[in-house]
């Protein structure tokens, strides 16, 4: 009797543990709470729609909820933007705004007992909505006409209403403003021909497309319809035949000085060595590193003091042109941002890339080098043959120089005295 009553209290208490351990185990799971990012909806430029699901077993524990999102993976709070969404468990609604283009981090969240959990993370680029527009350097210039050819890259499911080109005088031109093609094709890179263009005038042309989000416009072209250039000839007094070309309203030499006399007669002084140059304090000249057959095709880069001397470098009746000069010039050919490319010289002389290299005004310019403290080696030595070249104004503190991979033309200062540029001479 006694081993009957030991066996059946036993399994009373082996019963009663295992209730306990399992309603403890159950009470675990249901007491975990549950935290759900919701999907991204309703998108625009600069807002979506997302929210969450929170699972708890006391809706009275959720004391706020909403999303948190960032740059960065894993936005907490604190550190991120936030919504507020009321309290309690169950789904509920985020409205985020303020958004730009660029890629975010997204995760709703719930305050439970004073801790914070944190649904799974959803990343999202709202620039899937913007269609990215780029257009090509004008091709096919004539005396009034230009093509332009646009590419426009969009994956969204928005559709695009209407694509084309738009263009004006003033720049960033827009469909409202200024003069616009309307592409009817279904193709994605598409080609207009502007028309009825002017010589001498500056227009400005860029792709658009317009979904149900707005207008969207891609990088601006320029347009200049050049006269062909007009090529004549000078000599110094040394008998140097250098071709020269009219660029608007100014004569410039077409190729690089190399005389080695003043107007006057009287002789710049030769540098034959690196040092020569570095030390001397009167006008000279010098060949790109010591070599003489650089002479034939960049001429001679000259110091700061045969500049500035009151006999003049160039041959009579042209100068070393002012600062002002320079300026023209670039107006001339479209501003200093696009002038570069149509000063340059199409020829392998210049390392690749030769950006915008068209040399539409003639006036050939070849990455000759320097010497030079203040270029863009910075080395006081022969330095940046092949990719920059560089000519002295009449105020020698200021140079211009051309690129290799820019379409500029650029100007710095100071220059010293010792440092040794090309000379481009102007006719008076």
């Amino acid at each position: 009797m006694a081993l009957k009553l030991s066996i059946t209290l036993s399994l009373i208490i082996l019963i009663h543990l295992t209730l306990l351990t399992s309603c403890s185990e159950n009470e675990s799971v249901i007491n975990m709470p549950k935290v759900e990012t919701g999907e991204v909806s309703n998108v625009t430029l600069t807002s979506l729609t997302t929210g969450g699901h929170i699972t708890v077993i006391n809706a009275e524990q959720v004391t706020a909820r909403g999303v948190i999102w960032g740059r960065s993976s894993k936005p907490i709070l604190g550190s991120s933007w936030k919504t507020t969404d009321g309290i309690g468990d169950g789904a509920f609604q985020s409205e985020m705004t303020g958004l730009s283009a660029g890629k975010y981090y997204i995760r709703a969240y719930g305050v439970i007992e004073n801790k914070t959990y944190y649904g799974n993370e959803i990343e999202f680029d709202i620039s899937i909505i913007i269609p990215k527009i780029t257009s090509e350097n004008p091709t096919e210039i004539t005396s009034s006409s230009a093509e332009i050819q646009t590419n426009i890259n969009y994956t969204w499911s928005d559709h695009i209403i209407e694509k084309g080109l738009c263009w004006g005088t003033s720049k960033t031109p827009d469909i409202d403003k200024n003069n616009k093609i309307i592409d009817a094709s279904t193709s994605h890179e598409f080609s207009n021909t502007l028309t009825s263009l002017n010589v001498g005038i500056s227009y400005y042309a860029r792709g658009y497309a317009t979904n149900k989000h707005g207008t969207f416009y891609g990088n601006q072209v320029q347009i200049l319809v050049l006269p062909k250039p007009v090529f004549s000839q000078v000599n110094d007094s040394e008998g140097n035949k250098y071709k020269t070309v009219v660029i608007g309203s100014q004569t410039w030499m077409a190729e690089n000085l190399m005389a080695t006399k003043y107007s006057d007669g009287s002789k710049i002084e030769p540098a034959l060595s690196e040092s020569e140059f570095k030390n001397t304090q009167v006008g000279a000249y010098t060949v790109y590193a010591s070599n003489t057959s650089n002479s034939t095709t960049y001429g001679y880069l000259y110091n700061g003091y045969a500049i500035e001397n009151t006999k003049n470098v160039c041959m009579d009746g042209w100068r070393v042109p002012t600062t002002n000069d320079w300026d023209q010039l670039a107006s001339t050919l479209g501003g200093v941002e696009t002038a570069g490319g149509r000063m340059k010289a199409v020829s392998n002389k210049w390392l690749t890339p030769n950006t915008s290299a068209t040399d539409e005004s003639g006036f050939s310019g070849l990455p000759g080098g320097s010497y030079c403290r203040v270029c863009l080696s910075n080395t006081g030595t022969f330095a940046d043959i092949g990719t920059d070249g560089y000519w002295w104004s009449s105020q020698t503190r200021d140079f211009f120089y051309l690129t290799n991979n820019l379409p500029e033309l650029r100007s710095k200062s100071p220059a010293g005295a010792n440092d040794g540029l090309s000379v481009r001479c102007i006719k008076n």
